[in-house]
C-alpha cells in the first residue's frame, strides 16, 4: 500500500538528520530520478544506525487522527467506495504501516468478511515480492488490516512507460511479479485480482504484488464459491464465463497485466460486462505482443502463451521464470549499471562519528587533520560499499548483511593507505558481525584489525581492548565456552590495574565471564560474581549505555538456573521496563527482553500473559534477525511451549508446525542445536496427544544427540531424559524408568544441586518408577521431600508443585487408599481448575484419579 511520492522525500530528509545532524545535502538531488533509490539506501544505513544502538523516534503527537488499537493513525493516503488506507505507526514494529480499515458509514457484514480475508490471505505468504501483511483486526467495531508502508506508485502509471519499453527493464517487471505469483500459488492460494493497478514499484525498485482481496484458497475453491470477481478486463475467458477462478487464470490475468503495462493497452478492450462476455464466448483473439525493444519476439511470445485461450496451453510461474533466466542468458543480455550518487559519503558520519575519535597525539593541529583524515576515507570507503551490487547479480535485493560483506571484502584494500580507520572499520563489523549470530566472520575481521595495528605498529588501547572483549562474544557464541572464560579472565588480569574495578570494559569481561559459566552450568560461581560486582543498576535516563539493561539480564539468567523463578520474572519485568525508559535502546535488546519476559512469565505459571508477550516478539524477531532465523524460529517454538502448558494442544501444534515449515523454508539457519529443542517439544507434544511411540522415538534419538552434542549434564539432556523417564512410566514400563531417573537425578545433582526445580523434578519422576515396583513407601517419602521444597520455591499451586501432588496422589491410593478418598482428591482437582482452568489436560489428568478412585 503507498504513501504517495512525498513520503518518500520526507523519510530521506528524517532519516539522514538522525544520521547527521543535517538534511542539507539532500535538497540538491530531492527532485532527481535518483531521489527513490537514494531514500532506499538511506533506510538501509538507517538499520546499521539502529544495529549499533541507534533510536528510532515515533511519530509526533501532533500528527495524530485517532489510535486505533496498537496502531496511531496519522495520514488518510487513499480511499475507495468502501475503504480507507491510513499512513499509521506501529509501536510493536517501530515503523510506520499501511493501515486499511473499511468505511463505517453503513453495515456491510460481507465486506468486513472480505476484508479479514484479504489479511488471512496475504499473511500466509511472505516474499520480498508480495506486500507483507502483519496483521488483520476488529477495533472500535472496525475491521481492518495493516501491511508494509509502501512508496511508489503502481504500473498503472505512465511514468515507467519509457523505462518498460527497455528490454532488461521488461524482463525484470516479468521476473519480479511472477516470482510474486510463484509465491502465492506455493501457499495453496490463488490471486484472484491481477492487474496493472495491484503492482506496486516501492523506493528499492522492487515490483510488489498487492491486494488480495479477490483472492481464494485454491484447496477449499470446490467447496466454495468466489469470493470476489476481480477486474474484467484483466479476467481469464473461463472466469468471465463463469468458472471458478485457479491458478491458470491466474497466470492469464499475470499475462494481461504484463500486455497492458508493455503496450500500454489491456489485451481486449470492453465497455461494459455484457460485451466482453460476448467476445470470450466468441472466442476472440488477443493481438501478438510486440516489443520494439524485443527484436527477437522472445518476450512476446513469452506474454502470447500466458494469454492461450486453453488454460492447459499457459504456462506456471516456474516455466515463465525459465523462459526468463533462458531470455536473460542470450548474446544481446544487458547489464544495467546502478549509481546512487555522491550524498553516500555524508551518510555514515552520524554511524561511526563516536568511533573516530580516539586519535592522540601530542599536537592538537595533527590529531585534528588524522581525525579528518581518516573520517573521509571511512566515508568514501562506505560510499563504494552502497554503490556495489552484490556478487550474485542482485542489484536491489540488499539488507544489512549484505552490505556488511561487501565492507568486510572490501575494507583491506580501500582502505590500506588509512590504517586507523581500517581498525574502526574492522572493529565495526566484528561488532556487527556478533550482533547476527555470524562469530566466524567477527572473528576474521577481529584477526584483520590486530595485523593492522602490528604492521603499523599502531597503539589504539581502545580499540585493542573493544576487539578483546569481541573476541570473547564470539567464542561465547560458538559454544567454546571454557576458551571465552580463559579470555575474560586473561582480559581482567591484563587490565585491571591499568583500568580499575569500575571501568566500563573490566565489566563487560566480567559479564561475559558470567554468562559463559551458566551455560557451563557452574552456577554458584555465576552467583558469587553477579552479588559482588552487579548489585547496582544504573539508572536508564542518565545512561551513556545499555549495560544497565545487560546486568538485569544476567540477574534473570542466573535466578533461573537456580531454580528461583520467581525473582527471575521480576528481573525481567525490570529489564524491559528498562530499556523503555533507556532513551537510545538498541532494537534487538527489546526483542530479546521480550522473548527472556515471555520465559520467566512461563516459569511461574502465568501462561497467559507469556502467550500474550511471546506473539508481541514475533514481529520484532522476524523484522530484525529475519524470517526463518534461529531466533525467529526460537520464539514459536517456545510460544508452543507456553500454549501446551495453558491447555491449548491445537494452538501449539499449529505453533510448533510453523517452527517446523520456518526450518524447511531456510535450511540454512538451522542449527543442530535448533533441531534438537524443536524435536524434544515435539516428542512431548505427540506424548500428550497419544502417540506414544512416536513419542519415545523421538524422545530416544534426541537424548542421544544432545549427549554428543552437549553432552550429560546439560539441562536440554536432563529435562530430554526426565520427559522420557515419564513417558516409560506411563507405559508401566517401571523397571527401565526407575533405571534412567536414577542416572538422572545423579547428574541433576551434581550439576544444579539437590534444591533446584529440575532435581526435585527428577525426584518426583524415580518416586512414580518405584510406586510402579511396588516400593511405594519409598516413592512417598520422594514425593514429600520434592513436593514440600517445589511448594516452598514456586508455590503450591505452580505446575510443577501439582504435578508432584498428583503422582504422590497416585502412591497413596496404593499405600494408604484411606487418606485418599474421594474429598481430597476433588479438593485437588478445583486447586487444578482454579490454577490451570477447568480443560487444562493436567486438570484432566487429575480427574483421572477420581475415575481411578471410583473403579
Amino acid at each position: 500500500m503507498t504513501a504517495g511520492k512525498p513520503r518518500i522525500h520526507d523519510r530521506a530528509h528524517r532519516i539522514l538528520q538522525r544520521l547527521t545532524g543535517s538534511a542539507e545535502p539532500l535538497e540538491e538531488i530531492v527532485d532527481s530520478d535518483r531521489s527513490d533509490r537514494i531514500a532506499e539506501r538511506l533506510h538501509q544505513i538507517e538499520q546499521l544506525f539502529l544495529l549499533h544502538g541507534g533510536q528510532r523516534t515515533g511519530p509526533d503527537p501532533a500528527e495524530l487522527l485517532f489510535e486505533w488499537g496498537h496502531l496511531q493513525v496519522l495520514e488518510l493516503i487513499g480511499e475507495g467506495s468502501f475503504g480507507q488506507v491510513y499512513r499509521a505507526y506501529d509501536s510493536v514494529l517501530d515503523r510506520e504501516v499501511a493501515l486499511k480499515l473499511l468505511k463505517t458509514d453503513q453495515e456491510r457484514p460481507f465486506q468486513s468478511q472480505v476484508f479479514l480475508h484479504e489479511g488471512r490471505q496475504l499473511a500466509m505468504v511472505r516474499h520480498r515480492n508480495v506486500l507483507a501483511v502483519h496483521g488483520a483486526a476488529v477495533n472500535d467495531g472496525r475491521p481492518g488490516l495493516w501491511t508494509d508502508l509502501v512508496d511508489g506508485e503502481t504500473a498503472q502509471s505512465d511514468r515507467y512507460r519509457n523505462e518498460l519499453a527497455q528490454h532488461s527493464a521488461a524482463l525484470e517487471f516479468i521476473e519480479s511479479v511472477a516470482r510474486a505469483l510463484q509465491a502465492v500459488h506455493s501457499a495453496g492460494l490463488v490471486h484472484g485480482d491481477i492487474k496493472p493497478g495491484n503492482v506496486m514499484r516501492d523506493v528499492a525498485g522492487d515490483w510488489i504484488l498487492m491486494d488480495f482481496g479477490a483472492s481464494l484458497d485454491s484447496r477449499n475453491s470446490r467447496q466454495a464459491p468466489p469470493i470476489a470477481s476481480g477486474t474484467p478486463l484483466y479476467m481469464a475467458p473461463e472466469v468471465v464465463l463463469g468458472a471458478v477462478p485457479d491458478v491458470h487464470s491466474d497466470i492469464y490475468s499475470l499475462g494481461a497485466t504484463f500486455y497492458r503495462v508493455l503496450t500500454g493497452s489491456p489485451p481486449i478492450e470492453s465497455q461494459d460486462w455484457s460485451e466482453l462476455k460476448a467476445l470470450h464466448q466468441g472466442n476472440r483473439t488477443i493481438p501478438l505482443t510486440r516489443l520494439e525493444s524485443d527484436p527477437q519476439g522472445r518476450i512476446g511470445r513469452l506474454v502470447d502463451r500466458m494469454l492461450s485461450l486453453d488454460p492447459q496451453q499457459r504456462p506456471d510461474s516456474g516455466q515463465i521464470l525459465a523462459e526468463i533466466q533462458s531470455i536473460r542468458e542470450a548474446p544481446h543480455r544487458r547489464f544495467r549499471r546502478i549509481a546512487f550518487g555522491s550524498i553516500a559519503a555524508v551518510l555514515v558520519v552520524g554511524l561511526i562519528a563516536s568511533s573516530i575519535g580516539f586519535f592522540r597525539t601530542e599536537n592538537a593541529l595533527e590529531q585534528a587533520r588524522l581525525e579528518q583524515a581518516n573520517t573521509d576515507a571511512v566515508n568514501q570507503f562506505l560510499q563504494r560499499i552502497l554503490l556495489t551490487p552484490s556478487a550474485t547479480g542482485r542489484a536491489r535485493d540488499v539488507n544489512v548483511e549484505d552490505m556488511l560483506r561487501f565492507a568486510a571484502e572490501d575494507s583491506q584494500s580501500s582502505l590500506a593507505a588509512q590504517p586507523n580507520a581500517q581498525v574502526v572499520v574492522n572493529r565495526v563489523l566484528a561488532d556487527s558481525f556478533n550482533v547476527l549470530d555470524r562469530p566466524e566472520l567477527a572473528l576474521e575481521q577481529i584477526g584483520l584489525a590486530r595485523e593492522t595495528l602490528v604492521q603499523n605498529n599502531l597503539s589504539l588501547p581502545q580499540e585493542a581492548r573493544a576487539l578483546d572483549l569481541m573476541e570473547i562474544r564470539a567464542a561465547e557464541i560458538q559454544e567454546r565456552h571454557e576458551d571465552a572464560i580463559a579470555l575474560a579472565d586473561a582480559f581482567i588480569d591484563r587490565y585491571l590495574g591499568v583500568l580499575g574495578d569500575s571501568d566500563r570494559q573490566i565489566r563487560w569481561a566480567r559479564l561475559y565471564k558470567v554468562t559463559n559459566l551458566l551455560a557451563l552450568s557452574r552456577i554458584e560461581s555465576a552467583l558469587e560474581i553477579m552479588v559482588e560486582h552487579f548489585t547496582d543498576i544504573p539508572l536508564p535516563e542518565a545512561a551513556q549505555r545499555d549495560f544497565g539493561y545487560l546486568i538485569l539480564q544476567a540477574w534473570v539468567n542466573v535466578y533461573k538456573r537456580l531454580g528461583r523463578y520467581q525473582e527471575a520474572a521480576e528481573r525481567a519485568e525490570e529489564a524491559l521496563d528498562w530499556l523503555q525508559r533507556y532513551p537510545r535502546v538498541r532494537p534487538f535488546y527489546k526483542a530479546y527482553a521480550l522473548g527472556n519476559l515471555a520465559l520467566a512469565l512461563s516459569d511461574i505459571n502465568e501462561q497467559d500473559r507469556a502467550i500474550g508477550v511471546f506473539k508481541d516478539a514475533l514481529p520484532l524477531f522476524e523484522q530484525i534477525f529475519g524470517r526463518g532465523s534461529r531466533d525467529h524460529v526460537g520464539i514459536w517454538v517456545n510460544l508452543a511451549s507456553a500454549q501446551r502448558e495453558a491447555g491449548r494442544v491445537i494452538d501449539a501444534q499449529q505453533s510448533l508446525e510453523q517452527a517446523l515449515e520456518l526450518m524447511r523454508s531456510f535450511p540454512q539457519e538451522s542449527t543442530t542445536e535448533l533441531q534438537l529443542v524443536v524435536q524434544m517439544n515435539l516428542a512431548n507434544l505427540l506424548n500428550a496427544n497419544g502417540e506414544a511411540s512416536r513419542s519415545e522415538a523421538l524422545m530416544r534419538d534426541a537424548r542421544e544427540r544432545m549427549i554428543e552434542h552437549w553432552g550429560r549434564s546439560h539441562s536440554n539432556t536432563l529435562i530430554q531424559e526426565l520427559n522420557l523417564s515419564e513417558l516409560l512410566s506411563q507405559q508401566q514400563r517401571f523397571e527401565e524408568a526407575r533405571a534412567l531417573a536414577e542416572e538422572t537425578l545423579e547428574t541433576m545433582g551434581e550439576a544444579f544441586g539437590e534444591s533446584h526445580v529440575l532435581t526435585l523434578l527428577g525426584l518426583d519422576n524415580l518416586a512414580v518408577a518405584l510406586n510402579g515396583l511396588g516400593r511405594g513407601e519409598e516413592a512417598l517419602e520422594l514425593h514429600d521431600r520434592a513436593l514440600a521444597a517445589l511448594a516452598e520455591q514456586l508455590g503450591s499451586d505452580h505446575p510443577y508443585a501439582l504435578r508432584v501432588e498428583r503422582s504422590r496422589m497416585t502412591t497413596l491410593q496404593s499405600v494408604s487408599p484411606g487418606e485418599a478418598n474421594a474429598g481430597t482428591i476433588e479438593a485437588l482437582i478445583r486447586r487444578h481448575e482454579e490454577a490451570l482452568g477447568p480443560d487444562h489436560f493436567d486438570t484432566e489428568k487429575a480427574r483421572g484419579l477420581l475415575d481411578a478412585l471410583e473403579r
